[in-house]
């Protein structure tokens, strides 16, 4: 008798194995019952023990002709037993291309699972915005899609080629310079605005406008965090910004400034 129970209880934790060993396999998105949105219950809705996650960094997605930009994506698991999620990108316009650094992974129950979304258009693609989808999905949960846009402008569009790292040096009244280093941003108002973040190294985030056809950048007058302002002009490429500003404390002293900005 004991040895019949012992059997049966051996055979459930086969199944139990087998049950948790049949999730681990990623599942390609389809357009099964799908989901919109972000919210985490990945059509498990009635099992509250079931598989479950989250995605963060979707955004928009802004390109020049022949340009790119790159979209950070993390999944964190939620609830449930780690599954292997699979994604995919849908909608692109002709001439637009999207990889993956890696397109399936596992949102542990210790660790996120992060991975890079690489957008290119060609010379030719076509131009306008458009509403692209990604679509995710797990063995045990239903399609999951997320929809955001994909905007391609002309070849005049500049301010997304200087968007990127910099190192930066600046010097002000003539100072001994002082190494730093920022990032350029494009500006979600106006296309040919970018954010300058940690400007002249003062940490905090500048406002510059681009004119495309002069090469030219202007800082308009602005008050930053810190109580200084900002305001100043220069030139830029794809790959250095060299910009002559003035700051002003709030005690009304001014210096004159110069940071040469080099992309890396």
């Amino acid at each position: 008798m004991k040895k019949g129970i012992l059997f049966i209880l051996f055979l459930g934790l086969l199944a139990g194995s087998a049950c948790r060993k049949r999730n681990s396999t990623a599942v390609l998105p389809n357009n099964d019952t799908t989901q919109n949105g972000n919210n985490g219950n990945n059509g498990n809705n009635n099992d509250p023990n079931a598989f479950s996650y989250r995605i963060n960094g979707i955004r928009n997605v802004l390109l020049q002709r022949g340009g790119d930009d790159v979209v950070s994506l993390q999944l964190t698991r939620l609830t449930g037993y780690p599954e292997l999620v699979y994604l995919m990108v849908r909608g692109l316009p002709n001439g637009v291309s999207a990889s993956f650094s890696q397109n399936q992974g596992v949102p542990s129950a210790n660790s996120s699972f992060y991975t890079n979304i690489s957008f290119h258009a060609l010379t030719t693609a076509d131009t306008g915005t458009y509403v692209v989808q990604l679509l995710t999905k797990s063995a045990s949960t239903d399609t999951m899609r997320n929809t955001f846009t994909v905007r391609v402008t002309a070849d005049g569009e500049c301010s997304v080629s200087v968007q990127g790292n910099y190192h930066d040096s600046t010097a002000c009244n003539n100072t001994t310079l002082y190494q730093t280093t920022s990032t350029v941003a494009l500006n979600n108002i106006s296309l040919h605005r970018v954010d300058v973040y940690n400007f002249a190294g003062m940490g905090y985030k500048a406002l510059a406008e681009l004119d495309c056809t002069a090469g030219t950048v202007n800082v308009p007058s602005q008050t930053l965090p810190n109580g200084i302002t900002v305001s100043g002009t220069g030139t830029f490429s794809s790959t250095q910004m060299i910009i002559n500003y003035t700051q002003t404390t709030a005690a009304n002293v001014t210096s004159n400034c110069t940071v040469v900005m080099n992309k890396y």
